[in-house]
């Protein structure tokens, strides 16, 4: 490795460079996967607002017809004393607004607790039909971009990682390379004394190992000090906005993240020099 200095630094960074990028993909994935599921819970509902005028028996008739809805978990009501009193919490310190009305104008309303997203979009047609029923209220559009933003970085990245990994095994194939036609000699007379296949081919396997273990190790240290840049940057302002945090970088996290990049590094440097190996090594 240090005879070939430059090829062994070109491969470790290569290697570092995948994990960075693997690092960044799988930490984006989890914190957007997170904040989809987050998210979902509260738009997991649909309100459904009524006609003022319903009588009653009216009210409680649309409310059994909901909870009788598949794929509804829960209904909870509202009423119009309740949803004016929301209102003022929501308007804390600027419930002047709603003072000299001459009545209170907010509508009845039932909110339908979803068992999941896929359940939707059917229950607000549904709900929308029925007589009674004044307007529904569905983030519908919200959620499937959340959704589609969180398969595109799941399957951008998934391409992206292969190109970086591909290129990482060109490197380490070609350090290996070298460093047999560096060695030929030696491994010539190795030969005459009568050395196995295992003894000879040994130390190029280690050495490829060793190349994902460094770049493993590095990926890490990058990746845990940039993430905690990034959280202690961004995260007040995502709580203050969405009321949905980042994961925080605990011990947890980076002896995962070290563990995974460790292991993924060696299977990269095992994998690059036993085909280089295999391919340019007749033993």
């Amino acid at each position: 490795m240090w005879r070939n200095f430059g090829m062994t630094t070109a491969s470790i960074v290569s290697i570092t460079f995948v994990l960075i990028i693997f690092g960044i993909i799988s930490l984006l994935v989890l914190n957007v996967e997170e904040i989809v599921h987050e998210s979902g819970e509260k738009l997991q509902k649909i309100v459904v607002f009524l006609d003022d005028g319903l009588t009653e028996d009216q009210i409680q008739n649309l409310g059994k017809n909901f909870q009788n809805m598949e794929g509804v978990t829960k209904v909870d009501y509202t009423s119009k004393d309740q949803a004016l009193e929301d209102m003022k919490d929501r308007l804390k310190g600027d419930e002047y607004i709603l003072e000299g009305l001459p009545n209170n104008p907010l509508p009845v309303s039932f909110t339908l607790h979803l068992k999941n997203l896929d359940n939707g979009y059917r229950v607000a047609k549904q709900s929308e039909k029925m007589d009674g029923v004044y307007k529904v209220q569905y983030y519908n559009d919200l959620v499937n971009r959340m959704l589609k933003v969180y398969q595109g970085v799941r399957y951008g990245g998934a391409g992206i990682i292969t190109v970086l990994f591909i290129i990482s095994m060109v490197l380490i194939h070609n350090t290996i390379r070298i460093a047999l036609q560096n060695r030929s000699k030696e491994i010539q007379i190795m030969r005459y004394v009568g050395a196995n296949n295992y003894y000879i081919r040994g130390p190029f396997l280690v050495e490829g190992i060793l190349f994902g273990l460094f770049a493993g190790l590095l990926a890490t240290l990058v990746l845990f000090f940039a993430y905690q840049f990034v959280f202690n940057r961004f995260n007040p302002q995502l709580i203050n906005v969405l009321g949905i945090g980042l994961f925080s970088p605990d011990r947890s996290l980076s002896l995962d993240l070290a563990i995974i990049l460790a292991s993924l590094g060696m299977g990269i440097g095992y994998l690059g020099s036993i085909i280089s190996v295999t391919r340019h090594l007749d033993v």
